[in-house]
């Protein structure tokens, strides 16, 4: 099940990209999928820093925010996995439309 989850989210990442990629001709348009993935880190580190409540009690639930954490850092890698892939795409398909052009 997780990997399933963890694939759908790649799928879903590449595919939002590769769409923004070749419809858009804005650079600032192109770059939402990483803004959204940066405020997700962000949201992680402010979770592992404990920024939310003090959960230092030494129980099972004081490391909930940590593993918490973890688990968005985790979900943010695979969405900048499929980014890139995604942009790779682009850049392949234009140079191959570039040279088949000539």
């Amino acid at each position: 099940m997780h990997l399933g989850i963890a694939i759908g989210l790649f799928i879903v990442s590449y595919l939002i990209q590769l769409l923004l990629c070749f419809k858009t001709k804005s650079t600032q348009t192109k770059l939402i999928p990483f803004y959204f993935g940066l405020a997700f880190a962000f949201f992680g580190l402010l979770m592992y820093a404990e920024i939310f409540g003090d959960m230092s009690t030494g129980s099972f639930v004081g490391n909930m925010h940590i593993l918490s954490a973890i688990i968005i850092w985790i979900a943010v890698l695979i969405i900048y996995i499929g980014l890139l892939l995604a942009k790779i795409t682009h850049i392949i398909a234009k140079a191959i439309q570039r040279r088949n052009d000539r």
